[in-house]
């Protein structure tokens, strides 16, 4: 894994063009349209031990992205299109809402660590073997049959971020990307 210094340099350097809050991005027509940033003081160690001590362990790249900020929103359009992070004071409550919902069918493999504004689907993080992968949570679907979009989380926002935050698999899944 990337060190701490060079991971998630994508988002450190979309964070200091979005200081003030907004920008202009293309959206999938290709038009220039505002979209607005939030960020939030970084996480600290004792927001992380409240978490582990309710049972949320957090794979090593989750911990990272928090000590940048503790939760965030990009691209966020309008409140329809858009992503929000969730901070360590909300892992815990999206992490019981969605494993409650799924009761014996969900998995503890994942951790739902973000939001797809508008659409109601959520990304988490899947610990597999080899390490970690994104998968997209299409909730009307068992987790069993949630498809991964993205081999870590450092690249997963590296692609946000270079497709300007279009839902880049979601082109790729329809043979669209190039």
């Amino acid at each position: 894994m990337m060190g701490e210094n060079m991971s998630f340099q994508s988002l450190r350097e979309l964070m200091s063009r979005t200081v003030g809050g907004s920008g202009l991005f293309p959206d999938s027509d290709g038009r220039s349209v505002a979209k607005k940033f939030a960020y939030r003081e970084p996480a600290t160690d004792k927001s992380f031990q409240d978490l582990l001590s309710r049972g949320i362990s957090m794979p090593e790249e989750i911990h990272q992205l928090l000590r940048i900020s503790d939760g965030f929103e990009i691209y966020n359009f309008q409140g329809v299109d858009g992503y929000k992070v969730f901070g360590t004071s909300e892992l815990l409550g999206v992490n019981k809402l969605v494993g409650d919902s799924y009761g014996d069918e969900w998995d503890d493999r994942f951790l739902v660590f973000a939001e797809c504004i508008g659409d109601g689907t959520y990304l988490a993080v899947k610990r597999v073997p080899n390490g970690n992968e994104v998968v997209d949570c299409f909730l009307e679907v068992d987790p069993s049959e949630w498809k991964a979009v993205s081999p870590s989380v450092t690249e997963f926002f590296a692609q946000l971020i270079k497709s300007n935050g279009q839902k880049f698999w979601l082109k790729e899944s329809n043979g669209t990307a190039s």
